[in-house]
């Protein structure tokens, strides 16, 4: 209870926090973010909060800490005040007075931190003292942009509803959905108020997956009910966010791109959902696979000249978009475009697990279920529309989930599921969209041209994800069954995986010079003997460029 409430002050205070029982998990969760601020309990199981703060207070860069004790404890308070902790707050406590006192110590925080590349500046003044005799400043297409502060950052996001606004016909739409009060007839009478949501209701409802009969639909009320109430209602929301993109001017973001993603992701939600028998966690699911890449079309509009560096710098230092966002942004795109459907006044456990997109698999893992279990399953959904489509970009981000993963997922057959998205794809493809026009079918960005190379699956599970993400890349992957099949160019898949026998099959560091092995990066000092080692995350350009692919 305490924990949850000082939650609750906190983000009213602007922060994103995640929860953590006892020490050892928020010691799990800070090896993985970069969190600006901890505030602990003393007396927790597992691992005490003192020994919690020691440990987060020896490292290089560890966030603030704030201690919350009783007033039995004066001694350990002042060894924590010795030890660097900002602030020990006895009990009772005063949330909204600790989330404001939190706020304060972070931003004046941030206002005296050196920039990172002051920091690297001075380290490389003090190696090399004549590096750096004159003031320089260094602008082009290269560089990283600078990081945007938090309050910089909030006053872009303050044009969110401008840029983004609710629509009145869609919330209408969606208000209708959770009622149980309306019939079939009035509900597509409120659709069809909506140019877009009224052809994607009619499209979709006409996919095998919603229409195994394929019997042609034309009419809204009939289409509302093959498609299902609930789901209209989730993606009356997707849809009123994918409108505003047809205003929007983010080169070289190309909506027509992000829209068939964001439906193919939808489809391939509801695929997982059916497959994985997860029918009780379907609640926003839709949503949420549906909206993930949005929030960077909104960003890129908030903060035009930000990102017009930030695609640049993707394109000549191999990163994906994700990374710089990462290192300039206070928030995720995907924690905006969740600002935005908030906006809407709509509940936050309908779009729960769009907060939580930015983490990294195994963060994920620490999430409490079954918030993990939606997580995960619309990250697949995400990854599984990039192949089904084909359409990546150089600045795309590249991560696979791992087949435990996969497994404790239940029964998914994603392979099957990649299939079946295409064809749903295809069959909405075949309308003709008022709104769009003939947007839908441009081509995607990647090249026509194949590139041949041998490949072997050093995993041995019963799905490579990654043949099938290489095979979406235009790379045509000749299976080996052995990797002494082919060692001219071999691809080694060893993602998730130590394979003691492929560094003993190649001894030799000339052969090692020809193998290419893509693994993950918790392995990647097991196969540095490698010269040609790709490690996963990683960018769509940086693992062609690394594979030679065109």
């Amino acid at each position: 209870m305490v924990r949850n409430l000082t939650m609750r002050a906190l983000t009213r205070e602007g922060f994103q926090c995640d929860g953590a029982s006892d020490g050892n998990e928020a010691l799990a969760l800070a090896d993985c973010t970069q969190y600006a601020a901890v505030v602990t309990d003393l007396r927790m199981p597992n691992m005490h909060g003192h020994a919690l703060a020691v440990e987060l207070l020896s490292r290089e860069h560890h966030p603030l800490l704030f201690v919350l004790t009783a007033a039995t404890e004066p001694r350990m308070a002042k060894d924590l005040l010795y030890r660097g902790v900002a602030d020990v707050l006895y009990k009772p406590i005063d949330y909204l007075l600790l989330a404001a006192k939190v706020r304060e110590r972070v931003d004046a925080s941030v206002a005296f931190t050196p920039k990172l590349d002051q920091v690297d500046a001075t380290l490389q003044k003090k190696d090399n003292p004549k590096a750096f005799e004159a003031p320089m400043q260094v602008v082009g297409s290269g560089n990283m942009p600078p990081a945007i502060d938090r309050v910089e950052f909030q006053q872009g996001l303050s044009r969110i509803a401008e840029v983004m606004p609710a629509s009145e016909a869609v919330l209408t739409v969606y208000q209708m959905t959770q009622s149980d009060t309306f019939d079939s007839q009035q509900l597509a009478g409120a659709i069809a108020k909506h140019d877009l949501l009224a052809t994607e209701v009619i499209q979709l409802a006409n996919t095998p997956f919603y229409n195994p009969n394929g019997l042609k639909i034309s009419q809204l009320d009939r289409a509302s009910l093959q498609f299902g109430q609930k789901r209209i209602g989730q993606l009356a929301l997707a849809a009123n966010a994918q409108a505003a993109m047809l205003g929007i001017e983010s080169f070289p973001l190309k909506t027509d791109s992000v829209w068939r993603r964001s439906v193919a992701a939808g489809i391939a939600m509801e695929l997982l959902i059916v497959r994985g028998f997860h029918y009780d966690l379907a609640e926003g699911l839709l949503l949420c696979a549906t909206t993930q890449e949005l929030g960077r079309v909104l960003l890129a509009s908030l903060l035009p000249k930000h990102y017009e560096r930030a695609f640049r710098s993707c394109l000549d230092l191999n990163q994906s978009i994700f990374e710089v966002e990462q290192a300039t942004l206070p928030q995720s795109q995907n924690e905006v475009m969740c600002t935005a459907i908030e906006g809407w006044n709509v509940p936050g456990e309908s779009f729960a697990p769009l907060k939580h997109l930015h983490k990294n698999y195994a963060s994920v893992s620490l999430l409490p279920e079954p918030l993990r279990t939606k997580t995960e399953l619309v990250k697949i959904a995400g990854l599984i529309a990039k192949v089904a489509i084909g359409a990546w970009e150089p600045w795309d981000h590249v991560e696979l989930p791992t087949n435990e993963l996969l497994d404790r997922l239940g029964p998914l057959s994603i392979a099957t599921i990649i299939k079946e998205v295409k064809g749903h794809i295809a069959c909405i493809n075949a309308f003709e969209s008022p709104v769009w026009g003939s947007a839908r079918n441009s081509t995607s960005s990647q090249a026509v041209v194949s590139t041949s190379l041998p490949y072997y699956d050093a995993s041995s599970t019963s799905y490579d994800f990654l043949a099938d993400v290489l095979a979406s890349m235009n790379v045509n992957l000749l299976s080996c069954k052995s990797p002494t099949e082919s060692q001219a160019g071999l691809i080694c898949n060893c993602v998730g995986v130590r394979s003691p026998g492929l560094l003993t099959l190649f001894g030799d560091a000339e052969a090692k010079k020809k193998i290419v092995v893509i693994c993950d990066s918790q392995d990647a000092d097991y196969y540095r003997a490698f010269e040609r080692t790709i490690v996963v995350p990683s960018s769509y350009a940086a693992l062609k460029r690394a594979l030679g692919a065109r």
